[in-house]
């Protein structure tokens, strides 16, 4: 009798530690917390920082899982609108400057001034970085990058055949058609003028916007007005045609990647683009690295180009804002948003003064000194669709882009079959009625 109650003893105390045990599993895993991150930047070594920052913060928090959504800088705003219409929005994320722009006027973002203030306040940033973040006396951003589009050029093509930097849009079609060059000798050009992206792609619009703008042509003016089709963006996009057909074969499906390949691996003279040459000539092609340099894009009135002023939001949906702010501000403080700056040397310019001096360290911004120092120069002007030059915040910003009405007017122009004005006339009532129905009067 002893012996049973020893057994039946034994027996009970053992389901009681296993109960413990199975309970103590199942709290633990309900005690981990999911956090969810949208990354639109995806290069190798761009991944490799934000992955690095995620299972930091998650061995710093432990309980807490933040999973990184990748996707294109260019399907964001699809997914963000599927995303509001399905309920299931990201915790938060990066986005593109006409994103950031805009959304807090859609009511899609929480505030982020408690972040701003954590890491230093409004005065710790570098000049032009907080120029969108703001809306209605709050902060909605955090500012991310500042990124520059420049004039690329080969030194050594530009000497050998005694052709000057431009800096003006009738230099920059003669130094285009001097450098489209046959090399050899066999009747075939080798090398062209110019590399100009005519895809159906956010770069398309951004090229043609920078000089749009230089020509003192605006989408809209400072009240929302749409002044698109205008003298001036007609004689710009007369212009663009011009440059055209100093680019490549296959430009006419050109977008970012595109453009940047032929700059880089020698097939065009001069190329627009932003700092990440820097890093890919020196890994790809770096027997003409030390023949590289940039300039201002080049003006006919006004001086301006497209400026990319990217931030980190919170979606106002999330039922995590504590854990996702801690994230982002982590991002900062951990100095994982140097490495990812650093990613890709010069394609961005720091955002908090504190990060300058450990920014310009790298050896490759050293060797590069003098074209990093006019991208960080041109990142404090310009523009982009949701906010012009001059002009304040656009809140139809990202429909238009998301709606890819500059790019559309833009390919109906330079390889299809309409005039500049007519596709300009075409674009602008697209843009009218986009206007209208977000709440602005025309």
């Amino acid at each position: 009798m002893e012996n049973g109650t020893k057994r039946i003893t034994w027996f009970i105390s053992l389901i009681l530690i296993l109960g413990t045990i199975i309970f103590s599993s199942e709290n633990s895993v309900a005690q981990v917390k999911t956090i969810r991150f949208l990354a639109d930047q995806t290069a190798p070594a761009q991944k490799k920082a934000i992955e690095g920052a995620a299972r930091s913060f998650e061995e710093t928090y432990p309980g807490m899982k933040v999973e990184i959504e990748y996707t294109t800088w260019d399907a964001v705003y699809p997914k963000l609108i599927a995303g509001v219409a399905a309920g299931v929005l990201p915790d938060g994320g990066m986005l593109m400057d006409m994103i950031a722009a805009s959304l807090p006027f859609e009511g899609l973002l929480l505030p982020v001034d408690d972040i701003i203030q954590e890491l230093g306040g409004p005065d710790a940033f570098t000049e032009g970085s907080l120029r969108i973040a703001k809306y209605k006396d709050r902060y909605y951003t955090v500012p991310e990058g500042k990124h520059a589009q420049v004039l690329w050029y080969r030194k050594d093509l530009f000497q050998k055949y005694g052709v000057k930097v431009p800096s003006t849009w009738e230099e920059l079609f003669e130094a285009a058609q001097k450098l489209t060059l046959d090399t050899d000798g066999d009747g075939k050009t080798d090398v062209w003028g110019i590399g100009i992206p005519c895809g159906r792609n956010g770069f398309t619009n951004r090229v043609y916007q920078g000089l749009m703008w230089s020509n003192g042509g605006r989408i809209s003016d400072r009240n929302f007005k749409v002044i698109l089709d205008s003298p001036q963006n007609m004689e710009a996009l007369d212009y663009y045609k011009k440059l055209f057909k100093l680019s490549p074969p296959g430009s006419s499906e050109w977008g970012y990647t595109e453009t940047m390949d032929a700059f880089v691996l020698g097939k065009v003279a001069m190329a627009p683009y932003y700092g990440r040459v820097i890093g890919n000539i020196h890994d790809r092609n770096p027997k003409i690295e030390p023949f590289i340099a940039v300039t201002p894009w080049p003006k006919r009135k006004e001086q301006h180009s497209h400026v990319s002023l990217r931030g980190l939001g919170v979606f106002k949906s999330t039922k995590n804002e504590k854990e996702i702010k801690e994230f982002i501000k982590f991002f900062y403080t951990s100095g994982f948003h140097t490495k990812y700056l650093l990613a890709t040397p010069g394609h961005a310019a720091p955002v908090l003064k504190k990060e300058v001096n450990s920014w310009w360290e790298d050896p490759l911004l050293q060797q590069h000194k003098e074209a990093v120092e006019i991208l960080i120069e041109r990142s404090r002007y310009g523009g982009f669709t949701s906010a012009e030059p001059g002009n304040p915040v656009n809140p139809a910003g990202a429909r238009i882009e998301g709606e890819r009405v500059m790019e559309d007017l833009i390919q109906k122009a330079v390889i299809g079959n309409m005039s500049s004005g007519e596709a300009l006339k075409w674009g602008a009532e697209k843009i009218r009625k986009i206007s209208e129905e977000v709440g602005l009067k025309q």
